[in-house]
């Protein structure tokens, strides 16, 4: 993405205060976690600067003046490989280096059941240099399908508001009328032109990951990187080119494969939502792509399914890119597959968005990177953005040497 800023410019949910979050999750009548878990600490720091305005013999950043500023960030995805408490998030605002909110505000949950934390700075009187450290707690699981999944059908109850709002288009995905229309001609072809509603759910989402994967070579980095005069040579946000272009060029970054896989599950009438994590790779050495390589963003997706008969639901992850790497065909449908349901790496990640950029009226530069800003009396229609992340591990695990070996 090369426009200067991205903004999403429709709140899905009102925002409050305070989230209702549940105390005790029901048991998930599709997936079973596997018993040993991964206690995460997830680390971003953030930095934004005033556009840089360059001559011959200097170099400066703009100030900006503004009455009100306002920052938002994920504060953890909860999801079937993962729980969060959005409460525990910790983190700092800074401006020009002076503490400005370290006690942020936890809002109500966006569309897809996506947390966001929010920092305000009060009064900004002039300022160039913004920061946000912040710190989430994750807890991962691996997971297993379970069969009674195969019998769930399409509800006709109406879903609960994170699957309800799943359906709808996504920032980078498929909100643009030309992504839409891409998709669309995608699912036709895929389903000869039949109703995707007349092949059960999980079966779909099957074929549909199968269809993706043949469809779409995996190229690139899924991050862009910055200038250093941030201070540090850090990511500028997420390389996605939507779509549209995955299709026509029939390659695409992971993120782009997980995106397309996302967007047609959506258009079929299946509830999904993206799952952006940090891979924990100094522990997970299969992935690991380099030696100095710690930690990576990775994507997949959850699709919702739904048992009609006790009126509960539950999210499958689906890892189009992992199974992609794997093979460049799909398995026999007939047989199980890794990465669809059962996924025996997901405890290696530690989920933190569902949104490449938050879903309301928000503004951040260059390209996509989870957060955004807001600020009065007009957000800045120009800055500099990167940033750097990492992943601490505090193992509950038992046994875990002895399993990997026996996983091999």
């Amino acid at each position: 993405m090369t426009t200067n800023a991205c903004v999403a410019a429709v709140t899905l949910f009102a925002v409050a205060a305070a989230p209702a979050l549940a105390q005790d999750e029901p048991e998930h009548p599709f997936i079973e976690r596997e018993g040993n878990a991964e206690r995460y600490v997830l680390r971003f720091d953030y930095g934004i600067r005033g556009q840089q305005e360059s001559t011959s013999d200097r170099v400066a950043f703009i100030e900006y003046d503004l009455d009100t500023l306002a920052i938002i960030f994920p504060a953890g995805a909860p999801t079937s490989s993962s729980d969060c408490d959005p409460r525990a998030v910790t983190g700092e605002f800074q401006i020009n280096d002076g503490l400005r909110d370290d006690e942020p505000t936890i809002l109500d949950p966006y569309a897809a059941g996506a947390f966001y934390a929010r920092w305000d700075t009060g009064r900004v009187v002039r300022g160039r240099s913004f920061e946000l450290q912040l710190e989430i707690p994750v807890t991962s699981y691996n997971t297993i399908l379970k069969p009674q999944a195969a019998a769930a059908g399409w509800p006709v109850d109406e879903l609960p508001p994170e699957a309800r709002t799943a359906l709808g288009p996504q920032f980078l995905i498929d909100q643009a009328p030309r992504d839409r229309a891409a998709v669309q001609r995608l699912v036709r072809d895929w389903t000869g032109g039949n109703d995707p509603k007349s092949i059960p759910p999980l079966q779909l989402a099957k074929y549909f990951l199968g269809k993706t994967i043949d469809l779409v070579q995996i190229t690139g980095q899924n991050v862009t990187f910055g200038s250093s005069v941030l201070g540090f040579v850090g990511i500028e946000g997420l390389d996605m080119q939507g779509v549209a272009e995955t299709v026509r060029r029939g390659r695409g970054t992971e993120l782009d494969i997980t995106g397309l896989y996302c967007a047609a599950l959506r258009e079929a009438g299946l509830p999904a939502r993206m799952v952006y994590s940090i891979e924990d790779l100094e522990e997970n050495e299969d992935r690991r792509s380099g030696l100095d390589d710690a930690a990576e963003i990775r994507a997949h997706v959850e699709f919702y399914l739904h048992d009609q008969a006790t009126r509960t639901g539950g999210w499958i992850p689906a890892d189009p890119a992992r199974l992609r790497e794997m093979s460049s065909r799909a398995p026999n449908l007939d047989r199980d597959w890794p990465f669809f349901g059962t996924h025996d790496e997901l405890e290696y990640r530690a989920p933190f968005a569902f949104h490449a950029h938050p879903p309301t009226s928000v503004r951040a530069y260059g390209a996509p990177a989870f957060w955004g800003w807001i600020g009065t009396p007009g957000t800045p229609a120009a800055a500099i953005q990167g940033f750097t992340f990492d992943i601490r591990s505090a193992s509950v695990r038992r046994d875990d040497a002895e399993r990997r070996r026996d996983r091999r």
